[in-house]
């Protein structure tokens, strides 16, 4: 499977690593992780978070519209955790083929970060795309 990770850019047009997903002919999973050493950065603010909160229920309703869902049907995972945890969770449930992300310009706890998904993804066989240079 495919798994399109939401940074923090929570939206439907214009979403390059969705249209991959969709694209790939695999299914996919739309994933979403609350990472606390992102959280916890001096520049995240509480209307940062808010503001991401936001964005996942409105692309929730979006897809819940176009899927034709029910009011309570969740189409967005969303974890509490650091993200190779995350992935690693899913990946026990059924093989990632491909990560598919933005890449971003942010701190160095996210360069960080992105490091370590980096090497999760080449220690479990995960082609990523969208990832950091390393």
């Amino acid at each position: 499977m495919d798994v399109v990770w939401f940074k923090r850019d929570v939206r439907l047009r214009d979403h390059e690593p969705l249209r991959l997903a969709v694209e790939g002919g695999r299914p996919f999973v739309l994933l979403y992780v609350y990472e606390v050493d992102q959280l916890v950065h001096e520049t995240v603010h509480g209307s940062h978070i808010s503001f991401v909160n936001e964005g996942l229920e409105d692309l929730e309703s979006r897809l819940r519209e176009l899927a034709d869902g029910g009011p309570t049907d969740r189409y967005i995972t969303t974890m509490h955790c650091e993200v190779t945890e995350a992935l690693a969770t899913l990946h026990s449930r059924s093989p990632i083929a491909r990560l598919l992300s933005h890449q971003e310009t942010g701190h160095m706890a996210s360069f960080q970060r992105d490091r370590r998904v980096r090497r999760w993804c080449k220690a479990n066989g995960v082609e990523w795309r969208g990832g950091s240079p390393t």
